[in-house]
């Protein structure tokens, strides 16, 4: 009777063995060759892919098999490889120095919102793009109120949709553009300093979780907050947003650009390896930086994932890259100093009326 039970764990634990294999040679295949054709691609090879690679690790301690465990060990070290990213010395004053900080805030002000003012404060950051400022007018005008003009008095600040942005008050805003489907906002700054002016394009970008349905593609209208019928695939959403800016960049100059945010994507996919979110023509005007080979951005309590992202134009110098972990949102803030040429462009201040 023991044999026979023994007999039948043996035959249900290599028979796990094997469906896991299939299944983890079925998701590969979908990785490294449909994503750059299947629809289904892009929710299984992004965020979802750490998730089935976690999933695996855990079911291959528990099979106690060596070689699965060491495949999906390597699949997540290579998943998250970056390019090598040159830093260079900012010339003066033919660049001006510019400090950058990302960062997704999607816990930021529903926690300890002074102590969270306090560690961007401390980064001395000329420039603060934020993503995911999910607050209603009335919280988010509180906010500003109450910790923004107290810690942030030398700065000016634009929000929109779920896109918080503050520059200091010798950067002036030309103009911005605001997509239909809100994956973006784009901002041309004037930085007027040495008594020359430079002009800096920046897109604080947020592309979707790849995981969760929305409502609508809209953030500013009150139906987001409703339940309708219908909701939006991930897929849909990823897809109009990456479009948006594309057409965006279609129709530009690609000059002095920083593209940075939470892309809710992984190094490898095709997304970020082959700048899908740019126009062909435009993409070896743009170069990915990174803090190193391997960086982790998300999540904080165990990081093990990039997916925030950074890409300037090449007219653009880096000096300095890092993230850190500001220890009030489940992202770290990804943090760069670059230089920004001077312009002899005729700088003409925005007019929102």
């Amino acid at each position: 009777m023991k044999l026979v039970t023994l007999v039948k764990q043996v035959k249900c634990k290599n028979s796990l063995r094997v469906f896991v294999y299939v299944g983890f040679g079925l998701f590969l295949w979908i990785y490294f060759v449909s994503s750059f054709c299947c629809r289904y691609a892009d929710l299984i090879s992004s965020i979802p892919s750490e998730f089935w690679s976690a999933m695996f690790i855990v079911v291959a301690v528990a099979l106690r098999d060596r070689l699965f465990l060491m495949l999906a060990v390597i699949y997540l070290i290579f998943a998250n490889i970056n390019p090598v990213t040159h830093l260079q010395k900012i010339h003066i004053p033919e660049y001006v120095p510019v400090k950058v900080c990302s960062y997704n805030s999607r816990f930021f002000f529903a926690q300890n919102r002074k102590k969270a003012i306090e560690a961007l404060k401390a980064l001395n950051c000329d420039i603060y793009v934020i993503q995911e400022v999910w607050h209603s007018q009335e919280i988010y005008q509180q906010l500003i109120d109450s910790y923004v003009k107290k810690y942030f008095k030398e700065y000016h600040s634009v929000n929109w949709a779920e896109f918080w942005t503050l520059f200091k008050n010798d950067i002036q805003l030309l103009h911005q553009v605001r997509p239909e489907n809100e994956g973006f906002l784009a901002l041309e700054l004037s930085i007027k300093r040495f008594n020359r002016r430079y002009i800096l394009n920046l897109i604080n970008i947020h592309i979707w979780n790849p995981l969760v349905t929305r409502n609508t593609l809209s953030f500013v209208e009150a139906s987001f907050w409703q339940q309708p019928a219908a909701r939006l695939s991930p897929y849909t959403v990823r897809k109009r947003q990456v479009s948006d800016l594309r057409k965006f960049l279609e129709q530009k100059v690609v000059s002095n650009y920083v593209i940075v945010g939470d892309f809710n994507t992984l190094p490898s996919h095709a997304l970020i390896a082959f700048k899908k979110w740019a126009p062909k023509k435009q993409q070896k005007y743009f170069r990915k930086v990174s803090p190193g080979i391997f960086y982790a951005t998300y999540p904080v309590a165990l990081p093990f994932l990039a997916i925030d992202h950074a890409f300037l134009g090449n007219d653009l110098q880096l000096e300095h890259i890092y993230v850190k972990d500001l220890g009030s949102s489940d992202h770290k803030a990804f943090i760069m100093k670059i230089g920004v040429p001077e312009s002899k462009k005729e700088a003409v201040a925005f007019n929102s009326n």
